[in-house]
């Protein structure tokens, strides 16, 4: 009877270790599977830092660029400019009686 309550004893101190075993077991399983998925977001978070640098400096290259552009676009359309390029072409000023007036006609007239 000593015998079989000292098994008995033992048997529930052993299936009580097996489930602490399991326990921790199961515990440092999804301790280590946490830690992956952290460090698979924190490389994600790294990345994406890395692409909005990238499309930041490319923002402030095109808006310098624009800056360019809108400078060339004045440059270009100034009436200076223009003037020279109609004197390059023989183009000059009309005299005032060779300006033909014509009258105004109303939208509703031509349908």
């Amino acid at each position: 009877m000593i015998k079989s309550a000292f098994n008995s004893n033992n048997s529930v101190k052993n299936s009580s270790l097996f489930l602490s075993i399991l326990f921790f077991i199961t515990g440092l399983i999804i301790f280590v599977a946490v830690m992956i998925l952290k460090l698979h977001v924190q490389g994600e978070i790294i990345e994406l830092g890395y692409k909005l640098n990238n499309v930041e400096n490319k923002k402030k290259g095109l808006i310098q660029e624009k800056k360019k552009l809108d400078i060339e676009i004045q440059y270009l359309k100034s009436p200076d400019r223009i003037d020279e390029l109609a004197e390059g072409f023989g183009m000059k000023i009309p005299d005032s009686e060779r300006i033909i007036h014509l009258k105004r006609r109303s939208v509703m007239a031509n349908r």
